[in-house]
C-alpha cells in the first residue's frame, strides 16, 4: 500500500532537536532526535488518518514520491482500513449499502472504519470485495 506511505522532511530545529513536517498534510511535530522525530510523525499520521476517516467528509491526501526522504506508513491492519475507506468513498455508496452488501449491521460496520478497533483481515477483504475490490498482500525487503 505504497498510496500511504508517507514522505517526512528533518530539519534541525534552532531550539535543537528535528521538526518533522508531512508535507502531503501541511503538519509538523518535533522530536529530541531524528529518530524520535520520524516516531511522532508516525504518531502524527496515525492521528490524521483517524480523524480524516472519522470525519467521513474528508479525502485522505495520496502520498507523494519520497525521493530520498524517509517515510512513515501506518501498519498493515490499518493501511487495509483506510484503504476500504478511500475506496468506500470513492464507490458513492452509502454505508447502509455497503453493510446490505457485506451482511453486516451498522455497529459492525463502523467497526471496520475505526481505526483504533482491530478488525480481522477476512472482514476488511470481504467489505473490498463487496466494493469490487480485491486485498493483495505482499512482501518486499526492508529498507
Amino acid at each position: 500500500m505504497d498510496g500511504l506511505s508517507y514522505p517526512v522532511d528533518l530539519t534541525e530545529a534552532e531550539e535543537g532537536g528535528f521538526i518533522a513536517t508531512l508535507p502531503d498534510w501541511d503538519q509538523a511535530t518535533q522530536g529530541e532526535d531524528r529518530a524520535e522525530g520520524l516516531a511522532m510523525a508516525e504518531d502524527l499520521l496515525l492521528t490524521l488518518l483517524s480523524a480524516y476517516v472519522a470525519t467521513e467528509g474528508m479525502d485522505i491526501p495520496q502520498a507523494s514520491e519520497a525521493v530520498g526522504r524517509p517515510v512513515v506508513t501506518p501498519p498493515p491492519g490499518l493501511a487495509a482500513k483506510v484503504e476500504l475507506y478511500r475506496i468506500w468513498r470513492a464507490s458513492g455508496i452509502s454505508k447502509a449499502e455497503l453493510g446490505r452488501r457485506v451482511g453486516i449491521g451498522p455497529q459492525q460496520l463502523a467497526r471496520l472504519f475505526d481505526l483504533r478497533h482491530a478488525s480481522r483481515i477476512e472482514e476488511i477483504e470481504k467489505a473490498l470485495r463487496a466494493l469490487g475490490k480485491a486485498l493483495v498482500i505482499s512482501v518486499r525487503n526492508a529498507a
